[in-house]
């Protein structure tokens, strides 16, 4: 049985979430949410701050989310047919910043900056 199957059948059983035959502890799925929320936190600053620099919202919307995930493909002033070099330095500084954190991966940039400070 599928553990939604037995969630609907046992609505008070308390079901452990697995993958296959492992159980899988609650450390995981809070690093897992908090990396989540990281990524989109991430995006939704981007955006904030692209749009404060004058870029309409689904503009800066789509550019941030292209940074980060690495995937280029954004609408508007961004998007196939043409060029990121319209953009104002503060823009390009902010998806500089986006892409670091969308190609190094967020963690490892956070254990950097973190490490600096237990000197």
């Amino acid at each position: 049985m599928s553990g939604v199957t037995k969630r609907k059948l046992h609505s008070s059983a308390v079901i452990r979430p697995r993958i296959g035959n492992k159980i899988i502890d609650n450390e995981t799925i809070i690093d897992v949410n908090q990396f989540i929320l990281l990524f989109f936190a991430i995006i939704f600053v981007g955006a904030i701050v692209l749009s404060a620099i004058g870029m309409d919202m689904v503009d800066s919307l789509t550019t941030s989310i292209a940074c980060v995930a690495n995937t280029g493909l954004t609408f508007g002033s961004g998007g196939s047919f043409a060029s990121y070099s319209s953009f104002p330095a503060v823009g390009k500084l902010v998806m500089t910043i986006e892409m670091f954190f969308g190609r190094l991966e967020i963690y490892p940039i956070l254990a950097f900056i973190a490490a600096n400070r237990w000197r």
